[in-house]
């Protein structure tokens, strides 16, 4: 209970800590993108899903080998945890909160709009204008 979305899959659940590579460096994925909300996607966010996310002040962290969009965080898990966590819930990325719980996870693009378009409306009303459903 609290703040999730209790529609979404996965939502309450603990995300993990994996450890990914980062710029050649192997860190924990918090140290990536410290404590603040961030939205973790296995395949390349679309500008209009990384312009809503920042916007909210919510970090964009792309999981893989892609070429990841400006000001988004690209990382490679070399373990595939977080590809793991997603795949029984049949979904592509997660929407995480700062301690570590994910909001929700999605399975399509719209998706994850939807889910940062509710984070803004109830936790970051000074973005709610700017974040398009």
């Amino acid at each position: 209970t609290g703040l999730i979305a209790t529609d979404a899959p996965l939502a309450g659940k603990v995300f993990p800590q994996p450890s990914v590579q980062c710029g050649g460096e192997a860190q924990r994925l918090d140290d990536v993108t410290g404590p603040r909300w961030r939205l973790v996607t296995l395949e390349s966010a679309p500008t209009t899903l990384v312009a809503a996310a920042q916007a909210s002040g919510i970090a964009v962290v792309q999981v893989g080998t892609g070429v990841a969009a400006p000001g988004v965080a690209a990382v490679h898990d070399p373990d595939a945890l977080l590809a793991s966590w997603l795949a029984p819930a049949q979904c592509l990325g997660a929407l995480v909160r700062p301690d570590h719980y994910a909001y929700g996870a999605f399975a399509t693009q719209d998706d994850a709009h939807r889910l940062l378009a509710r984070v803004a409306s109830t936790m970051l009303p000074a973005a709610r204008t700017q974040v398009a459903a």
